[in-house]
Formats: structure tokens, C-alpha cells, sequence
């Protein structure tokens, strides 16, 4: 694939399915990236742009307050407080949901490092879940025979 220009990136990212408003800028080709690597990373970027991640939170804050807070910032289209699946209990960390980037940065600058129910909580835009491998728990029996 030789150099790409804004339409050809844009229709790459489309066929690839993309559901989600396609934005993207382009800057200097770096020769270490393979120019399709480069696309789907940049429609990744934008897909998880207004996604942020919330750590160090307090454990008896709620999905409620969360979004609450984050609305004195911009829209939120959705608060999840990351929860312990045998004990309920909170993990200390959510993602939020802004309505758009420009809402996602406005937050973060406003609410990095401040205090919310007591602990100073970190605000950055969220990174795609790495893939995980299946399995787990015990390897497969040898046939002793």
C-alpha cells in the first residue's frame, strides 16, 4: 500500500465497517509503521476518543455520583464503576463516556489529579482492552497410554 491520502484513509477505515464518525488527521509517514497499521490505529483513536478511564476512586462511589460529577464538564453518554464479578464489591476504577472529544479533554485537564469523595482521582482517555487468550486453569491431560 503506497502513500495514503485523506479520502483513501477514509475509505479504508469505512470498509473495515467502521459504525462511528470517521476523523482523521493525518500526519508524517513514519516508515516504521506499516501504513495499514497506522489506519486502523488512527480509527481506534477516534472511535475511543471520548472514553475515559477513572482510577483511584473511592469504593462506596456510585455509577450515579460518577456521572454527575463528570457532567459538570460536558455531556455524559455513560458512567460504569468496574465491579468485583464474585463479591459486587467496586474494583476502584469506571470508565466515562463523554458526548465528544472536545467535552473528553475539557474533563480530563479539569479533573485529573482533584478530589472526589476523598481520594485524588486519574482521568485519561481509555486504551482498547487487550486481546486475552482462552483457557486457562489447567493444561491438557498427556495420554499416558
Amino acid at each position: 500500500m503506497g502513500p495514503v491520502t485523506e479520502e483513501g484513509a477514509e475509505k479504508v477505515v469505512s470498509v473495515r465497517g467502521a459504525a462511528y464518525e470517521t476523523r482523521l488527521r493525518l500526519c508524517p509517514l513514519d516508515k516504521s509503521i506499516p501504513t495499514s497499521q497506522a489506519i486502523v490505529e488512527t480509527a481506534r483513536r477516534a472511535k475511543m476518543g471520548a472514553k475515559l478511564y477513572v482510577g483511584n476512586l473511592s469504593y462506596s462511589v456510585t455509577e450515579e455520583r460518577l456521572q454527575q460529577h463528570f457532567a459538570q464538564h460536558g455531556s455524559v453518554v455513560s458512567a460504569r464503576i468496574i465491579t468485583d464479578k464474585f463479591s459486587g464489591r467496586s474494583k476502584g476504577f469506571g470508565f466515562v463516556e463523554m458526548g465528544s472529544d472536545e467535552e473528553a479533554e475539557r474533563a480530563i485537564s479539569a479533573l485529573n489529579g482533584t478530589d472526589f469523595e476523598g481520594r485524588n482521582i486519574v482521568v485519561s482517555e481509555a486504551r482498547p482492552q487487550a486481546p486475552r487468550e482462552g483457557g486457562g486453569g489447567r493444561p491438557p491431560r498427556r495420554d499416558r497410554y
